[in-house]
């Protein structure tokens, strides 16, 4: 009680990397294919896909609750790594506010 803060309004404050899933849908759009054709040629679905995962296939994961139908996305990281190993060049889009 009546302890001053020592926030400063201009201060730095570092926040954990917020990670982004894509849906498949999104994925099929930046890539100019059917999701059909992603889903059958380069993804692995985690939990569901039986052996190991191919370098060329990117990592769905569920999302969906355990009774629901599967919620299946991709993490930011792993379309851009997957991007970058297919020859592909990315960049990182800005906004400002």
């Amino acid at each position: 009680m009546g302890q001053q803060s020592n926030l400063n309004a201009g201060q730095t404050i570092g926040l954990p990397p917020v990670i982004f899933m894509f849906t498949l849908d999104q994925i099929a759009s930046m890539l100019n294919i059917e999701e059909m054709t992603l889903r059958t040629s380069y993804l692995y679905f985690n939990g569901r896909t039986t052996g190991l995962r191919k370098r060329s296939h990117m990592m769905a994961i569920n999302i969906g609750e355990n009774d629901a139908k599967p919620d299946w996305r991709v993490s930011h990281q792993e379309f851009v790594k997957w991007l970058k190993r297919h020859g592909f060049r990315t960049n990182q889009l800005s906004v400002l506010t």
